[in-house]
């Protein structure tokens, strides 16, 4: 066998091999932009090797995939945040109608007690007197 061929083989699959293990650690950190590049990138270097090119284009779409779960995973997660700040606007409005109305009691009850001092004021002075 020819060295040189052997080499240049083992050169290719060394480049095939880092760039699919870049591409599913970026995977892995939800880089998915990068991670497709990566997959394409060790498909062409062997366009030939019709096996890799097609593992490589499965992890492509297993990251489209991945990117659409998350994508609808994140609406959930916003639809259920929505709620949760209409719910809490809701309490909010409640909350301030009972302090509202508790402001009010406090002020009537202040304005009684008030008199009722004035009066005890005064009746305590006409029975001195």
């Amino acid at each position: 066998p020819d060295n040189k061929a052997v080499q240049a083989d083992f050169k290719k699959t060394k480049v095939m091999a880092t760039k699919m293990n870049e591409g599913l650690e970026a995977l892995n950190a939800h880089r998915f932009t990068q991670c497709r590049q990566l997959f394409g990138e060790a498909a062409q270097v062997d366009p030939d090797n019709d096996s890799f090119v097609a593992l490589m284009h499965s992890y492509r779409a297993m990251a489209y995939q991945k990117q659409r779960e998350e994508l609808l995973e994140g609406e959930q997660f916003r639809k259920s945040a929505e709620e949760e700040v209409e719910e809490a606007k809701a309490e909010l409005e409640k909350a301030q109608r009972r302090l509202i109305k508790g402001h009010e009691k406090l002020q009537l009850h202040q304005r009684r007690a008030e008199k009722l001092k004035v009066q005890f004021e005064e009746d305590e002075a006409a029975a001195a007197d």
